[in-house]
């Protein structure tokens, strides 16, 4: 997935490009983007929403360039499954 933001005059998003597969279902196990928030400090918030096999989750992570959303601090979560 990816998105493009801009910071000024509010940080917001412009697009988002989500992920696609060739395999059959697989697209459902790829997180969606939700939305980008403003953290202060120069820091920037994604939500997600990642969907698996046995549950759901949505996710406030902090975003770093350059690492992938499973590397990224998890700063709050509500989850449902079995």
């Amino acid at each position: 997935m990816a998105a493009w933001v801009v910071a000024e005059p509010k940080l917001s998003i412009v697009a988002v490009q989500e992920s696609t597969s060739p395999y059959d279902g697989l697209d459902t196990l790829l997180p969606k983007l939700l939305n980008a928030v403003d953290l202060g400090g120069g820091r920037t918030g994604i939500i997600l929403s990642i969907s698996g096999e046995d549950g759901t989750s949505t996710r406030l992570l902090e975003y770093r360039d350059g690492v992938d959303f499973q590397h990224m601090r998890i700063l709050q979560t509500i989850e449902a499954g079995e």
